[in-house]
């Protein structure tokens, strides 16, 4: 969701997006570009026409973004060519005995 703040310090606007986007969005020219993380089966990279209103699906992610430890972010160039967001492809941990420890 997205709104303005007035010169008087309140909040006014109008709400231009109305899904859960979890921080990964950016504006770009006159499009608001956003990651649509309740799409089924995976996330999708969409482009919102700030004048018309139109949504159209850029690209579905191979595997949803990770937001653990608040990596988050989505960034288009200028020309809308290249999309970046984060991506974790293998996260593990490993539990380890160490005995006679000194």
């Amino acid at each position: 969701m997205g709104y303005l703040e007035d010169a008087r310090g309140g909040w006014s606007g109008t709400l231009v997006l109305n899904r859960s986007t979890k921080r990964l969005w950016t504006l770009a020219d006159e499009y608001l570009y956003f990651m649509d993380m309740d799409a089924k089966p995976h996330a999708t990279v969409n482009r919102l026409d700030l004048a018309s209103g139109k949504i159209t699906q850029m690209a579905e992610v191979e595997k949803d973004p990770n937001l653990l430890l608040g990596w988050t972010g989505l960034s288009v160039s200028h020309d809308g060519a290249w999309i970046i967001y984060p991506q974790v492809d293998e996260q593990s941990s490993r539990i380890m005995l160490v005995e006679n420890f000194r």
